[in-house]
């Protein structure tokens, strides 16, 4: 629940916390994976529905069938094999006569040399090495079968979903790995579109507090600070208002006093315009020599006054001056 503070007799609302803002675009992510996933999973439960892809226990539950079918043909044919089998036909020295392999795959070739000579029918995944395909994924199951004219043919298969053709099972990665690479690109994407509009988005919340610090920058002291919906930048916001408004009282103060100083400054100047005339007149007077007697002495008198007068204003001009 957002926080509120007495604010001239009236409730004021802080703004969202900071750690919800932020923390919602961790919720986003987390849906977005989420969704990606699902999406993943609608994917491949919709290639097997249509029979683009066999399922992952495929191999298992037809080998004996597809076994059978071979060992009932005179003459070997590569069509009655899924392409959820690899398949290798060699004859009974173990020269190798066909195969569905390329020259890179070297899994089946290699089994053939452990089966060299056996008669046993039947599985070989205990006595057999662990062997990887050229994907990475690891290869279990292998099964063979001899047909009536003395040639052997040898599968191999994955407990993992194949694609339906062999076109698309030798040219592509397997299923599980192109979804996997897929959504791990997808999450990729989503992390940096939602920590692009995060930036955006708090960048905007911040504007505010930015803009305050320019026009503070330029002298502009009389705009107020704005406001934000999040409560830790109306925070600093808040910081930003005192700040403001303590540079405008002082400046307000200085040219106050500058105002008040050059007020006194012009006062004390028309002041010295009275015992300037005083001084000058009577200095003229005695200089043409027509003050004589009792008029020479007040003459004197006078610009001794005067001069008196001066020295106090020149004292109150200084004093105004360093104040």
């Amino acid at each position: 629940m957002a926080a509120v503070n007495e604010t001239a007799g009236r409730r004021c609302w802080r703004g969202l916390p900071m750690g919800f803002v932020v923390g919602r675009y961790f919720v986003y992510v987390i849906v977005g994976l989420l969704a990606i996933v699902l999406w993943a999973q609608l994917a491949l439960k919709g290639m097997l529905q249509s029979g683009e892809v066999y399922p992952a226990d495929y191999g298992s539950e037809h080998v004996e069938e597809v076994r059978q079918k071979l060992a009932a043909q005179d003459a070997f044919d590569p069509s009655v094999i899924p392409s959820a089998y690899w398949y290798l036909l060699m004859d009974e020295k173990g020269n190798e006569l066909a195969s569905d392999l390329g020259d890179e795959y070297s899994i089946l070739r290699t089994v053939a040399e452990h089966l060299k000579g056996s008669d046993a029918l039947g599985w070989h995944v205990e006595e057999l090495p662990r062997y990887y395909d050229i994907w990475g994924s690891a290869v279990h199951h292998y099964r063979y079968a001899r047909l009536d004219n003395g040639t052997i043919v040898l599968l191999a298969y994955q407990n993992l979903p194949q694609y339906a053709t062999r076109e698309l099972r030798d040219s592509r990665p397997n299923v599980l790995v192109q979804l996997g690479w897929t959504c791990a690109g997808a999450g990729a994407a989503l992390i940096v579109g939602v920590g692009a509009w995060a930036a955006h988005v708090i960048s905007r919340k911040l504007r505010p507090a930015a803009e305050a610090a320019a026009r503070i920058e330029a002298s502009d002291l009389d705009s107020p600070v704005g406001r934000s919906n999040v409560r830790q930048v109306n925070d600093l916001l808040a910081a930003m208002e005192r700040m403001r408004a303590a540079l405008r009282e002082t400046l307000d103060a200085r040219w106050r006093a500058e105002e008040e100083r050059r007020e006194t400054v012009t006062q004390l100047a028309h002041e010295l315009k009275t015992p300037l005339t005083v001084v000058s007149a009577n200095a003229e007077l005695l200089a043409r020599g027509e003050a004589t007697g009792p008029d020479a002495e007040a003459a004197a008198a006078a610009v001794a006054d005067a001069a008196r007068e001066l020295d106090e204003c020149a004292s109150r001009i200084m004093s105004a001056a360093f104040e």
